[in-house]
């Protein structure tokens, strides 16, 4: 496949982005990589961003647009995938923006090379009160990688820390989506969920090394603990009670990834004021055998800690790291 016949789908959620969206689109429209369609999908939005997404479509005939009554962008995303006719997918938030003109030319010079299913890259943060842009992630060079194999890869950009839950860090090949029936679930932790399957789905990964996506975040506000219910955290503490109890089933990848998703959970659920969470952490204990497989950098910390002062002290130390972390 010859790089002009790649297609790249790039789906943007949209609801009350009037602020941010010009830049967002142009950031997009103006790739050097012309070979892209852009699905705007607006979740119900009551602010200009209608105008702004037909302005744009009347500009640019490779822009789609939809509209839905609001439901998450979550949602919005898998009605952006039901009309993406790309052979790869990347999804983008309309508040954030690529990094340079030649973002996606690059990724597709990855595709061309080793035709993964999944390719990865670095990101960067916008703090909009003070301008302030912060490069994120880490080098992980493009000839390292390109002598490993599917599993090795893996684990080496999971030993980098930057094998992600999010969606926003992901290109991927739009059959592993179809064939798989991956679709976001209308949940608080619908990321995890959805990028654990794309882990389980996915028969080949790759890197991009070049800076492609910047998140834009404010700092007005600080995060709530409120959100770390017993509810809310079921979701990942089924998953890692699944894993931990059926080691034998799961890759050494899949496992050290889960493993890292146990620490973040430990520490939200110190946090929690749900008192219900108590007993979930209690039951989560059996869950520590994760922590051998210290693949990724926050684990190989974790198991250590957990080493010398027990699982009490270990959760106790996690949450308060991450209360100074996001000054909560």
């Amino acid at each position: 496949m010859e790089e002009k016949d790649i297609l790249i789908s790039i789906i943007i959620p949209v609801y009350n982005a009037e602020k941010y969206l010009e830049q967002c689109l142009d950031s997009i429209c103006q790739q050097t990589y012309k070979n892209i369609e852009i699905i705007l999908v607006n979740d119900g939005s009551t602010d200009k961003s209608e105008t702004i997404c037909k302005n744009y479509m009347e500009k640019d005939n490779r822009i789609q647009y939809i509209y839905k009554e609001n439901g998450g962008p979550g949602i919005a995303r898998n009605k952006g995938l039901e009309i993406a006719n790309g052979q790869y997918v990347m999804f983008v938030d309309s508040d954030d923006f690529f990094y340079s003109n030649d973002n996606i030319e690059h990724i597709v010079g990855r595709i061309n090379k080793n035709h993964a299913d999944l390719i990865m890259y670095n990101a960067g943060t916008y703090w909009e009160e003070d301008k302030e842009f912060i490069k994120e992630g880490v080098i992980i060079e493009e000839e390292c990688i390109d002598k490993l194999n599917a599993d090795e890869k893996f684990l080496y950009i999971l030993s980098k820390g930057m094998i992600y839950s999010g969606v926003l860090s992901k290109v991927i090949k739009k059959t592993v989506l179809d064939e798989n029936a991956i679709l976001y679930e209308n949940t608080e932790c619908e990321d995890i969920v959805w990028s654990l399957k794309v882990y389980l789905n996915v028969k080949s990964i790759d890197w991009c090394n070049d800076l492609i996506y910047v998140y834009r975040k404010r700092r007005s506000g600080s995060r709530s603990t409120k959100a770390f219910t017993h509810d809310n955290l079921k979701i990942v503490k089924d998953i890692c009670l699944e894993i931990s109890n059926n080691r034998d089933e799961y890759s050494d990848g899949i496992i050290g990834y889960v493993a890292y998703l146990y620490t973040v959970w430990l520490a939200q659920a110190y946090l929690s004021p749900d008192l219900r969470v108590k007993e979930d952490r209690k039951e989560m204990k059996k869950c520590s055998v994760l922590l051998k497989y210290d693949i990724h950098p926050s684990v190989k910390l974790a198991r250590k800690v957990y080493r010398i002062v027990g699982y009490k002290f270990l959760t106790v130390l996690l949450g308060v790291y991450m209360k100074r972390l996001y000054k909560m």
